[in-house]
């Protein structure tokens, strides 16, 4: 059979003729990277089996939707072997576990949610597990309003803070997006709130504070039964559960990265600055939630940012945390560049950084 071509598709079809010839296999696939992530649930202390591990993009969707599922076997540990790059929220639910004596209902949430994960890294977690008693009780009363206990080990907490975020987009960070209440010394607390739906939070500082990064020896909770709906001339009584923070599981405020930055905050006379935020934004005025923060800064001013990815941040440092600066607080900016930038690259260990901070009235 003879083939009659036209001139003009003659390099079309030479083409697709070698394509056929040499086979497709020879553009080689590049398979995309992900990440294994590792987790322990941990209840009284006691590694938990049978509790199911969720990896969730959306909060407002869990439970309906999520990304990954995982559950725990008789050492407490469940792996999710392959997660692509994203930010995920670390979730626990499960029944039964621990020693087998008595079933058992529980909740855990990561105090370092949403995880940021990057290709190719091994993440291993431990997750705090807490007693669920559901969504609480509810009565009629002359307003709306959430009221209960704050506990830890069957003991109430005292002087707690409690917050209720009808937004969870700051990622349940920003004290000054909730409304806010305070336990008493019976650990009750009461909050006045309009009618509709909210995730409640509570925190708990040795230092008494606010806000910041929370650290060994604090109070995390995350209530299991979030979100809760509050109607109008309706009284919402809940058991609200706390985790005690060990170097194990406190929140990963900044976790192993690609590359680091390191320096020093100082005053205005060039003294080190002790107990301030190093803190990496993606706007030149440091607007909004930092996309990291560092621990806080050594008695000489030294911090240290494990950077999670590659790019262009901007860099600022304070004292206290959540919201804009306030007075009384220590703040500045990196002046290094016109713009506050720095320029990160994999594998970069930038080191010798000064940020001056000085107060703000």
């Amino acid at each position: 059979m003879i083939l009659n071509i036209d001139h003009h598709l003659k390099p079309v079809f030479l083409f697709v003729a070698a394509l056929t010839f040499f086979g497709c296999a020879s553009v080689p696939f590049q398979e995309k990277k992900t990440a294994e992530i590792a987790v322990t649930a941990f209840h009284d202390e006691i590694a938990f089996s049978g509790t199911d591990l969720y990896l969730v993009e959306d909060i407002e969707q869990f439970p309906a939707e999520f990304s990954y599922v995982a559950r725990t076997g008789k050492d407490g540990k469940g792996v999710f072997p392959s997660v692509r790059e994203g930010a995920y929220y670390l979730i626990g639910k499960g029944i039964n576990g621990g020693d087998g004596e008595k079933e058992r209902r529980v909740f855990g949430y990561f105090g370092g949610n949403p995880l940021s994960v990057s290709p190719g890294e091994k993440l291993d977690l431990v997750l705090p597990l807490v007693g669920d008693a559901g969504k609480g009780d509810r009565a009629p009363a002359e307003s709306a309003a959430i009221a209960g206990t704050v506990v830890h080990g069957g003991k109430s907490v005292e002087n707690c803070y409690i917050f209720a975020y009808s937004d969870p987009s700051s990622n349940f960070r920003d004290p000054q997006e909730a409304l806010v209440g305070l336990s008493s010394g019976a650990g009750y607390f009461e909050i006045d709130a309009l009618p509709g739906s909210y995730y409640l939070v509570a925190r708990k500082r040795k230092s008494g504070g606010f806000a910041g990064p929370l650290g060994k020896g604090d109070y995390f909770g995350y209530f299991p039964g979030n979100p809760v709906t509050l109607k109008e001339g309706e009284r919402l009584t809940v058991t609200f559960p706390l985790v005690l923070l060990k170097m194990r599981n406190a929140p990963l405020y900044a976790k192993k990265g690609v590359a680091t930055i390191s320096g020093r905050i100082v005053d205005e006379s060039g003294q080190g600055v002790a107990g301030a935020y190093a803190a990496l934004y993606d706007n030149p005025e440091l607007l909004n939630r930092p996309l990291i923060v560092s621990p806080e800064s050594a008695q000489d001013g030294r911090f240290l940012i494990n950077v999670p990815g590659a790019g262009v941040y901007y860099l600022g440092a304070r004292t206290g945390y959540g919201g804009a600066p306030g007075p009384g607080d220590l703040y500045g900016r990196y002046e290094g560049t016109v713009d506050h930038s720095i320029e990160v690259g994999s594998g970069d260990e930038i080191s010798g950084i000064v940020i001056t901070v000085s107060e703000v009235w």
